[in-house]
Formats: C-alpha cells, sequence, structure tokens
C-alpha cells in the first residue's frame, strides 16, 4: 500500500515555485502572511487564495463572474485563540474588496469542522459530502486496463471545457428568486491539479507508481459520455476524483458504475488504499452502491 510522508520545506517551497509557473497561475494564486516584525520568517498565521472562474444565476439565465477561494488557513500553535487569523483574513477581506480590476462576487473558504467560527466573520458554513470507496479488496485485473480509454492531459482539458459549457447550461434553467452560484470546473484548474499531483509524486519519490492515468473516458454513443479525470494522492493513500462528467443525466447508471470501477482499478494497481469523491451526486452513490452490492 502506498504511504508517503510530509514534504520538507524545501521541496514545499519549491513545489509552489513550480506551481506559479503555470500561465495565469502568478495572478490567480497568492500565499499571505502575517509575521512577527523582527522576524521575515516567523509567521503567525497564513492562508492562500485562489482567483477561480465562476457563474451566478438569478432565475435570467447566467451570467460569467469571478470568485476567490481561500484555503490553506494556518496559525502557528503559539498564537492560537489571540484573532490572528482572524486579523489575517479580515484584511485579505478588505484587500478583495478594493480591487477594482477584479469582477468578484463572492468568496468560498475550504475548511475543517470549525465553521461556526468562519460564521462569524461572515461566510455561511455550508458543509459538503464526502464519497469513500475503499478498494483495499479490490482485485486488479490485467485485461481491463487494456480495454479501458485512459485520458491524456490534452483529453482531460477538452473534456474540462464541456464541462464548464454544460454546467452554464444546467444552471441557466435554475428557477425562482433565489440565487445559484457555481466554481466552474475549467481546463485551468484541471491542469493545475494533475501537475500538482505529478510534482507531488515525484517530490515523494513515488515517480516509479505515476503514469499518465489520468483519468477515464466510457462512450455509448456520439450523444452519450461518462468521463472522470483523477489525481493520486500518495500523502493520504487515496484517489481523488476531481470531477465526474456526464453529458446526459439519464439512462447512464452503469456507465457510472464503470467508470467508478475505472477508478477502482487505478487505486488499486497504484497501492492507494481508496477512491474518494466530494459531493456526488445521487446518481453516484446509487451506482456506489451498486458496487457495493455486487
Amino acid at each position: 500500500m502506498a504511504w508517503a510522508g510530509p514534504l520538507s520545506t524545501t521541496d514545499f517551497l519549491d513545489l509552489h515555485f513550480r506551481l506559479s509557473t503555470i500561465p495565469g497561475e502568478a495572478r490567480a494564486f497568492e500565499i499571505w502572511a502575517l509575521r512577527k516584525p523582527d522576524d521575515p520568517l516567523g509567521i503567525i498565521s497564513s492562508c492562500a487564495t485562489h482567483l477561480r472562474d465562476a457563474i451566478v444565476s438569478r432565475g435570467k439565465g447566467v451570467r460569467m463572474t469571478g470568485a476567490v477561494v481561500i484555503s490553506e488557513i494556518f496559525t502557528d500553535p503559539e498564537y492560537r485563540t489571540r484573532g490572528f487569523a482572524k486579523l489575517l483574513l479580515k484584511r485579505v477581506q478588505d484587500h478583495f474588496d478594493k480591487r477594482d480590476d477584479l469582477d468578484i462576487d463572492f468568496t468560498v473558504i475550504y475548511g475543517n469542522g470549525s465553521l461556526q467560527w468562519y460564521r462569524k466573520l461572515g461566510w455561511k458554513p455550508v458543509t459538503a459530502t464526502q464519497l469513500t470507496i475503499n478498494v483495499e479488496r479490490f482485485q486488479t485485473c490485467a485485461e481491463c486496463e487494456n480495454e479501458l480509454e485512459f485520458l491524456t492531459l490534452q483529453e482531460v482539458c477538452n473534456i474540462a471545457d464541456c464541462d464548464v459549457n454544460v454546467s452554464k447550461l444546467r444552471l441557466s434553467k435554475a428557477q425562482g428568486p433565489k440565487t445559484h452560484i457555481q466554481l466552474l470546473p475549467s481546463a485551468f484548474l484541471a491542469r493545475r491539479h494533475l501537475y500538482r499531483s505529478a510534482l507531488l509524486a515525484y517530490k515523494l519519490r513515488q515517480g516509479h507508481t505515476y503514469n499518465r492515468h489520468h483519468g477515464v473516458s466510457i462512450l455509448e454513443d456520439e450523444a452519450t459520455e461518462v468521463s472522470a479525470w483523477w489525481v493520486h494522492d500518495f500523502q493520504n493513500s487515496r484517489l481523488m476524483i476531481g470531477r465526474l462528467f456526464l453529458t446526459r443525466l439519464n439512462n447512464v447508471d452503469e456507465l457510472v458504475v464503470e467508470v467508478l470501477e475505472a477508478a477502482m482499478e487505478e487505486a488499486a494497481r497504484r497501492g492507494l488504499r481508496e477512491v474518494v469523491l466530494w459531493d456526488p451526486s445521487p446518481q453516484v452513490v446509487v451506482a456506489a452502491m451498486t458496487i457495493w452490492d455486487k
């Protein structure tokens, strides 16, 4: 089973430096820190921000906009419960509120269980569901790998572009006075995750197990396709499905099962313990239960 430890400070900094070379990344990603006045490296609290494309619908079609995703919030244990993270987030908020060059409608925090703490700062907690499929007892099949159509990086980007168009179409059908928002599953986002996964595999000395299997696509006909792209998380021994894309929502249950089984096959072959997918649709949950019942 594949497990890997944390990165060294040198590797962590090198990872982010290399990610910053992705076209558009320097503008989209920033790290913020409160530090000690007399020590530039004495970090008290820090976080990261990511600019993301998004869409908004208020029952009258969709509008393109932007969003700020805040993640990796950290406070040195010595300085916790003293309001430093709150001060940092407030300053980050103020910074983006003053950015007239950006069209930003909302911010999102990816956090842990401290949801009530974020509520006090103005964010509304929204819980997320995680689907986890354990593959420890899954038997790999050499013939199955040859039958599957694994995705190249360019194919993942092409599917992401289609996913964005379908997302706009589906959200445009939202009715009623409520405001609906969605972060777009763009090709830029997919490319960043795949590049980061490859860098981590190299840094964690897992390059020998990493290959160009970035996802899988199963076609039933020209109008029916179910695809998924994924990243290998060797630190937590899991295969993370970044996005599961369906060209249609009805009568594709068997194809969803096949895609999930392909992900399980990939995880088992790379020595990973589980397959993880965030916010699965009811359709995907049913497919996972079908696999469980086999």
